[in-house]
């Protein structure tokens, strides 16, 4: 972290310096709340995306990274224009999967801030995409977050298919994201809880 600060410093005219410092500090508050961002950083970071017309992966990159620092009607702008752009994005295998790995933050955020009906028209359009068969991680995270929505708005039922994606996360010893997808759906828990208070 501070390299990437002593390269902001030293360059300031270096806006990829500064906008990596961002998302580090974007991935790291996820994991620590001693980790803020600016607002003039978060401002920064939306400035440059809403400029550059054609995105490419740094930009993906940015965004995905960065989900939790954007406010949803960013969040729905930014996300929406990438389905618009879904056949030039979608030709090649490694950009559908950062394309589903960024509406699956997306929709993440947007089922945690109760911003359901986005939510869901995400995970429309992700359901009606051709995901291949192969691709068992992106599909098992679409079936996750399908449920997760569902017991959102009090589908019980659902409860079943998000125990059965942790299970095979951690079947597959995928402990890192099975603790992640847990600690969310327990946030969502305690959510519904005070909501019925």
């Amino acid at each position: 972290m501070a390299s990437s600060e002593a390269l902001v410093e030293k360059f300031p005219e270096k806006k990829n310096y500064r906008l990596n410092t961002i998302v580090v500090r974007a991935v790291l508050s996820s994991c620590s709340p001693d980790f803020q961002i600016s607002k003039k950083d978060i401002e920064f970071l939306t400035d440059y995306l809403f400029s550059v017309e054609e995105w490419g992966r740094y930009e993906l990159w940015l965004f995905t990274n960065s989900v939790d620092l954007l406010t949803l009607e960013t969040l729905e702008t930014f996300a929406s224009e990438m389905i618009n752009r879904t056949q030039f994005y979608n030709d090649l295998p490694e950009n559908r999967r950062r394309i589903i790995k960024m509406l699956l933050n997306v929709i993440s955020v947007c089922i945690e801030g109760n911003h359901l009906q986005v939510a869901m028209r995400f995970l429309n359009y992700l359901d009606h995409s051709k995901i291949p068969e192969t691709d068992l991680y992106e599909r098992m995270l679409i079936k996750y977050h399908r449920a997760l929505y569902s017991y959102k708005v009090g589908n019980s039922h659902a409860l079943s298919d998000i125990e059965q994606c942790l299970s095979f996360l951690e079947f597959l010893d995928s402990f890192g994201v099975a603790q992640k997808l847990k600690a969310q759906f327990e946030r969502i828990c305690r959510s519904q809880l005070q909501m019925c208070k």
